[in-house]
């Protein structure tokens, strides 16, 4: 009776231990799973190598947007000098001939 006991207890064990590793192997099957979906996601996101390409279009872009307005604000601020520059000039012609018409430097 003690054999058919033991026999029944190692039985026992080798069933619990057999569902304990289906429960295991079931739980790592399904964090399988979530990791493979989510480099499946990660797989949809821009290589390094394009956003580096791409960025690196951006800078220039960038740049080259930067320069114009500079030149803009350049020509922009030389027109108005010389517009300062032409009305000084016509008010100081202006005055002198005002001088003149008035009888000169009495």
């Amino acid at each position: 009776m003690d054999g058919v006991d033991i026999l029944h207890y190692v039985d026992k064990r080798f069933d619990d231990h057999d569902t304990a590793a289906r429960a295991a192997y079931s739980a790592m099957d399904d964090r399988l799973r979530g990791m493979n979906e989510l480099r499946s996601q990660f797989s949809d996101l821009l290589p390094r190598a394009e956003f580096e390409a791409r960025h690196a279009d951006v800078a220039n872009q960038i740049g080259s947007l930067v320069a114009a307005v500079a030149v803009i604000n350049g020509k922009n601020a030389g027109t108005a000098h010389t517009w300062a520059l032409v009305i000084g000039i016509g008010a100081v012609l202006a005055t002198l001939l005002t001088i003149l018409a008035t009888g000169g430097f009495n």
